[in-house]
């Protein structure tokens, strides 16, 4: 089976399907053929890089909205629990990296309890994980000890890690100690 059909095969099982490179530069390439000579202005002299970022980043939409609707929120929802901004978590979901804020998108990400999943996609992916910030994001978080098992007041542990733990944002812990 060529690589287009084991392609198309994968994303209909799974559109958060992680691809490899190959995948992507055969989309990548389609996409370029179709849209970059009609709309050159659009990808800024760069169609292939801008479409494969997309594509990179389509995996990570998917599993968030996957994630949300397993838990029956909307992007609204979420990003209010997760203390994100609504527009800072849909750029995180969109890829807009203009938007991004790489501190926030990881909250998010945890809050969604996506850590896993997302460290297997950065492993992927480490050019636009680097270029997006989130490289040196998880680097801080590994440092700081978040994915160890959270430990209660006894010391054993939770069976949480402390980045599955209920998320509050700044303003909302500071109301609540008024």
């Amino acid at each position: 089976m060529d690589l287009e059909k084991k392609l198309a095969r994968k994303l209909r099982r799974n559109r958060a399907s992680i691809l490899n490179d190959a995948e992507v530069e055969l989309l990548a390439a389609q996409l370029c053929s179709m849209l970059a000579t009609e709309f050159p202005h659009v990808f800024g002299g760069r169609p292939a890089q801008a479409f494969q970022d997309q594509i990179r980043w389509g995996a990570v939409g998917a599993r968030c909205q996957q994630a949300r609707d397993e838990r029956g929120l909307s992007l609204k929802e979420a990003a209010v629990a997760a203390g994100v901004p609504r527009y800072r978590a849909e750029g995180s979901e969109k890829g807009r990296l203009r938007s991004f804020r790489p501190d926030l998108a990881w909250r998010y990400f945890s809050f969604l309890g996506l850590d896993p999943w997302f460290r297997r996609w950065a492993r992927a992916n480490p050019e636009l994980t680097a270029r997006s910030g989130l490289a040196e994001v998880a680097v801080a978080r590994r440092e700081r000890g978040h994915g160890e098992r959270a430990k209660d007041s006894t010391g054993r542990s939770s069976g949480r890690t402390r980045a599955s733990r209920p998320l509050q944002s700044k303003g909302r812990a500071a109301r609540s100690h008024r």
